[in-house]
């Protein structure tokens, strides 16, 4: 006995590791259970061997992998064979000689032109005490099954049991990952139809009231014309959201390549503050520029002002009126991020109203909105309004577009900090290509 305990641990225990790490690297069922059963041969010295699942619904066992066999599936009665007799009574069963045992169903090799001569089965049940099948060795090349056959045959079910579980959770996880992708295809598709169907009637309202304020019809009073810039202002925000939300479709399906040139990031900055300094006034906020960057960063113009305009608003909305907000732009080094290590470094901070830890991961997802969308409040800089929930993830789609990341630093009651790092060196290319 202790030579049979000498020979397994030595001659067998490689192959048993090389199983059990094949169970933590494949993922299809059929590729792991062949290559289990293959070891199995191989390590009992057997002629076949077969993994049958046990399928609730008819109450059968059925062949999922067997070796050298042409006949794919195998349907087995739970009260039939030896199969059968192992799955109920959920025993171990070793067989010395088949055609003297009275479970043995010579039916199968009839079908086959196999001669079984020797049995070990092992059932597999897993950690509820439920049955999920049965595996089973046939004909041992050196004559009966031993002990220490009956030993790796129990190691080799929990093997098979652990990954026809693992395999069944990848199986759900995969099919439920297609749903979503598949549902969000539709909903990016349907919202880009609908928000282009309208765009076109805004477009031709806006355009006739723009004939309306230049009195081409009739004078207007000042009452009128108040009137009509307010509904003229109010279409050019209906309109803006309804781009916001083309944008990130598009984005989303990377159909919008970038157009990559080079930068003057003093005057980009210049322009920004020129934009959104006033809109911080109007709460009086403090809205400070630094901007210390090195020359000869490359990216989408547009496209980058869009992102860092999308946070300084982000900013404004979300921090009290009184507050200082920070906009810094700067050259960094970044070790092992190759192949560039030279980023920009754009920074929005703020000393608004936080995010709770949990929060900082949903803010990236479209239409996402931190407060409670019963309390929405729509606007453009008042304290805590909400939009469509689309800036942020079209600031990240955009800096992913020119390879680079963003992180976000916050806590609740203390403001956020916003930082995108940017490559420089970026060459103009279409993403998804």
């Amino acid at each position: 006995m202790s030579e049979n305990a000498s020979i397994f641990s030595t001659k067998h225990f490689s192959t048993l590791l090389q199983v059990s790490q094949a169970i933590l690297t494949l993922r299809k069922l059929d590729d792991l259970l062949a290559q289990i059963n293959t070891t199995a041969c191989e390590l009992l010295g057997a002629e076949r061997s077969t993994v049958y699942l046990y399928d609730r619904e008819s109450n059968e066992l059925y062949s999922r992998v067997t070796t050298e066999l042409e006949i794919k599936e195998i349907r087995i009665s739970l009260d039939q064979g030896v199969v059968g007799q192992v799955a109920r009574q959920r025993l171990l069963s070793n067989i010395s000689d088949a055609y003297a045992h009275e479970a043995f169903n010579p039916e199968i090799d009839r079908m086959t032109g196999f001669v079984t001569r020797n049995i070990l089965t092992a059932p597999l049940v897993n950690r509820f005490n439920e049955l999920v099948g049965v595996f089973q060795v046939l004909n041992k090349k050196a004559g009966p099954f031993t002990n220490p056959d009956e030993d790796i045959a129990r190691i080799f079910s929990t093997y098979i049991t652990i990954a026809l579980e693992n395999s069944l959770l990848y199986s759900q996880l995969e099919e439920a990952h297609n749903d979503l992708l598949q549902l969000e295809a539709m909903k990016n598709k349907f919202i880009n139809i609908a928000s282009h169907e309208l765009l076109t009637p805004i477009t031709i309202l806006h355009g006739h009231l723009d004939l309306i304020k230049q009195e081409i019809f009739t004078p207007l009073t000042e009452d009128q014309r108040e009137t009509l810039e307010s509904m003229s202002a109010q279409i050019i925000r209906l309109s803006n959201r309804i781009r916001d939300i083309i944008n990130i479709s598009e984005l989303e399906f990377e159909l919008r390549s970038l157009e990559v040139e080079d930068i003057d990031l003093a005057s980009l900055f210049v322009s920004i503050q020129a934009e959104t300094v006033f809109l911080a006034r109007q709460r009086s906020q403090d809205l400070v520029f630094h901007v210390q960057a090195e020359p000869g960063f490359r990216g989408d113009q547009a496209k980058i002002r869009q992102a860092v305009i999308n946070l300084i608003m982000n900013a404004i909305r979300f921090t009290p009126d009184g507050e200082r907000l920070v906009v810094k732009a700067e050259t960094t080094r970044i070790v092992r991020k190759k192949p560039r290590d030279t980023f920009l470094k754009l920074t929005v901070t703020d000393t608004g109203v936080g995010m709770e830890q949990a929060e900082l991961k949903r803010i990236f997802m479209t239409f996402y909105e931190v407060k409670d969308i019963m309390y929405h409040s729509s606007g453009t800089i008042e304290f805590q309004s909400g939009g469509l929930g689309l800036g942020l993830p079209i600031t990240k789609k955009i800096v992913e577009h020119h390879q680079g990341w963003l992180e976000v630093q916050s806590q609740r009651g203390l403001g956020s900090t916003f930082t995108i790092f940017l490559p420089y060196g970026l060459t103009n290319q279409r993403k998804g290509t």
